[in-house]
Formats: C-alpha cells, structure tokens, sequence
C-alpha cells in the first residue's frame, strides 16, 4: 500500500472510541513521517504524542473528520511550525545571554531562563496576531532603538499613529503578562 493513501477508517460513533480508533489507525504512520521530517525518532515520538494531546484537549466534534491523516497532519505541522519558533527563541535569548556574559552581572538561572523565554514566546505569539504596521513598529521602537519619528518615517505614516501602534502593541504585551504568572 502506497504512503499517500488513505487507511480505511470506519468512524465509531462516540469521541472516545473515535479517539481510540485515530491513534491505533495512525500513530505509527504520523510518527514516520515526522521522523523523515525530522531526522530523530525521539523528537517524532515526542511530536506525535503532543499532536494526539491536541486533538484530546481542543473542544470539538471529532467524528466529524473524514479524512484524519491530513487533518492530523495540519496538526503536526502547526505544532512543528511552533517548535521551530521556540527554538529560534531559545537560542537568540542563549545567544544573547553568552553576550551579556561579559559584564559582571550574575548568571540567570535555569528557571530563570525558561521563564524569560516562556515570556518572549507568548510575547511573539501576542505579536503575530496583530496588524503587520503594529508589529513593524513595535520591533523598530523596541529591537532597533528607533525613535517615533524615524518609525513614522519608515512606515510611510504620521508620529501619531506610531503612538497609536506602539500603545496597541504594548497592550497586547500586557496581556499576555495578565494572563500568565511570571
């Protein structure tokens, strides 16, 4: 049987037999396809078994899934998506930490590190649900030092609305800090 079909799946009536059914029919052929996306068995099993929790926490109607290997892959693939930007999160902050490394200042500790990383990935996430201009002037005033004026420059519009972007920007920030315990 060629790796693109589809299993035959009878769907069962109940979410739980439904769910029981899903992981039985598809675990084994998710977790080789991220292990080929991946190159590392761990990191596919691991992938895998956050993809079903997905599926068991988000509240809705599973029998309605007629086909579940693409389905499961969006899953996977947005969970990947996801990982790949913690990383990159991760490894700016470590880079930057080895940075600040040469000033005298003590070194964080690993919970601190988590904390702050869990904090720029929220912040990100808070980010990249806002207008494109709102980022652009949240990242020229904040990551390049630019000021307003040079911001409304950039952007083709007015300080005011710099103002406005940055006030926007900063409340989602404040936010994610609401929301969340640090």
């Amino acid at each position: 049987m060629s790796s693109n079909k589809q299993i035959a799946f009878n769907q069962p009536s109940d979410e739980s037999s439904f769910i029981t059914s899903l992981y039985e029919n598809h675990h084994y052929w998710l977790t080789g396809w991220l292990c080929k996306k991946l190159g590392c068995s761990q990191n596919a099993k691991d992938l895998t078994q956050d993809t079903f929790v997905n599926v068991i926490s988000k509240q809705r109607d599973l029998t309605q899934i007629e086909e579940p290997r693409p389905w499961l892959l969006t899953i996977a693939k947005r969970l990947l998506i996801d990982k790949r930007r913690r990383s990159l999160l991760e490894q700016a902050y470590l880079e930057e930490l080895k940075v600040s490394l040469d000033d005298a200042e003590p070194i964080p500790s690993a919970e601190d590190v988590y904390v702050a990383i869990n904090a720029l990935d929220n912040i990100s996430q808070a980010l990249d649900k806002l207008p494109i201009h709102v980022r652009q002037a949240f990242i020229l005033r904040h990551i390049d030092g630019l000021t307003q004026s040079a911001i409304a420059k950039k952007l083709g519009v007015s300080t005011s609305m710099v103002q406005k972007y940055l006030i926007q920007s900063l409340v989602a920030c404040q936010q994610v800090f609401e929301t969340e315990s640090y």
